[in-house]
């Protein structure tokens, strides 16, 4: 059974400070004592290492995993887990109240993996331009819930469900029924891509890492990820580029070209097509909150 000293979490108290019931935040190299919440809580793993334990509704150790950057981890409700920070672990924590899923018609039901009843933990391991991507709408939340700015109760909770609904996609893709030969395939080659952002890539280039001729590694990627290698690549360039400008004080020259676009107009087109903002417009807003 618990331990009696069992630190519970409750959400009254946490979304006091924020109005609206949502909350995140970012922690950096402290350990958390074991824990249950009576919220749902996600949290993702932005720098450093680390160990994670998590507890069944009983007390029994469900499992102990070590963290690194890119994990997220969905913590359910009547579970209780702990971290300890081993180097410069860096976190950012997603707490909201089921009602959040209520005011949504049909979203508990919708979403299995934040309903009522106790579920499994569910965790995934994301690729740098997923992490970045995640991060990126994190601080946008966290924004709005200090900016307080006029309608930021429902600026934050829209946020929020963006962020739900890309993890159910995330779920869908894992649940597919796709070769592994194929899934292997393509992960290898979005880190390829990932790690060659800020160089010209061509689809030779992309179809020879994995020793394919392009025809069939076109056909291949898209069966797996819905688009195009180059829709793909474009996709994560801008996401980087998005990341960049947000979390960085890079001139918006260098952001272009460290995401791959040597033509700075051509970065600024793509970019407001992407996003419905041009980047110094986005850097502008950013610094102004």
């Amino acid at each position: 059974m618990l331990i009696q000293s069992l630190l519970h979490l409750r959400g009254a108290e946490m979304f006091s400070m924020t109005g609206v019931p949502l909350h995140v935040f970012r922690l950096s190299g402290c350990e958390s004592l074991q824990h249950s919440h009576d919220f749902h809580e996600l949290f993702l793993v932005t720098k450093g290492e680390g160990r994670h334990q998590l507890f069944s509704p009983g007390g029994d150790l469900h499992e102990a995993i070590e963290l690194h950057p890119g994990a997220l981890i969905s913590v359910p409700l009547g579970w209780s887990h702990s971290y300890q920070p081993s180097t410069d672990l860096e976190i950012f924590n997603v707490a909201f109240a089921q009602q959040m899923l209520e005011n949504w018609p049909r979203i508990a039901e919708r979403f299995q993996l934040f309903s009522c009843s106790p579920k499994v933990p569910t965790r995934w391991l994301l690729r740098r331009g997923a992490l970045e991507q995640i991060e990126t709408q994190l601080q946008n939340i966290a924004r709005e819930l200090v900016g307080r700015s006029i309608g930021y109760e429902y600026a934050a909770q829209a946020k929020l469900l963006d962020i739900l609904v890309w993890i159910e996609r995330l779920n869908l893709q894992t649940k597919q029924k796709i070769k592994p030969e194929l899934a292997a395939m393509v992960s290898q080659t979005i880190v390829f891509m990932e790690q060659h952002l800020s160089t010209s890539i061509r689809l030779e280039d992309m179809a020879n890492t994995v020793h394919l001729n392009e025809t069939y590694f076109c056909e291949a990627f898209k069966q797996v990820t819905g688009i195009s290698p180059g829709r793909y690549l474009m996709r994560l360039r801008l996401e980087h580029a998005h990341y960049l400008l947000l979390s960085t004080a890079m001139p918006v020259t260098n952001v272009a070209r460290e995401s791959g676009f040597t033509d700075p107009s051509h970065f600024a087109r793509a970019f407001k097509r992407a996003f419905g903002t041009s980047p110094t417009r986005l850097r502008y807003s950013r610094e102004q909150s």
